[in-house]
């Protein structure tokens, strides 16, 4: 009888400790389910930020240097054609340059703009 009694009080001790234990080592679930839906939302407003600074940039090289190339293509279209004609085609190189350089102050203009949207 003072063994089973032995072993009872044993048995009892050793569920306390493990009880105990795992109190202190892990955190309730209500904790641990919190925090997963903090990290979740804040992954959903990092990849919603991402998206919007990725559309950001299409939009900017679409509206701006995009055009301004197409632009300087088409001034070097009707330079090569008017230089076939013999006619004189400085203004038009100038055009082409002017445009090349708008291009280059765009491009500029939207990698500034990535980096220090960054910051």
């Amino acid at each position: 009888m003072i063994l089973a009694l032995g072993l009872y009080l044993v048995t009892l001790a050793a569920e306390g400790q493990r009880y105990l234990t795992r109190q202190l080592v892990s955190e309730p679930a209500d904790e641990i389910a919190e925090r997963l839906d903090d990290l979740t939302r804040s992954r959903a407003r990092l990849t919603t930020a991402f998206d919007d600074e990725r559309r950001r940039i299409e939009r900017d090289l679409h509206d701006g240097a995009q055009q301004q190339l197409t632009s300087l293509v088409m001034t070097l279209g009707t330079l090569r054609y008017q230089y076939d004609r013999d006619d004189d085609v400085t203004p038009l190189i100038d055009q082409a340059h002017a445009d090349a350089q708008r291009a280059i102050d765009e491009l500029r203009d939207i990698v500034h703009g990535i980096y220090f949207s960054r910051s």
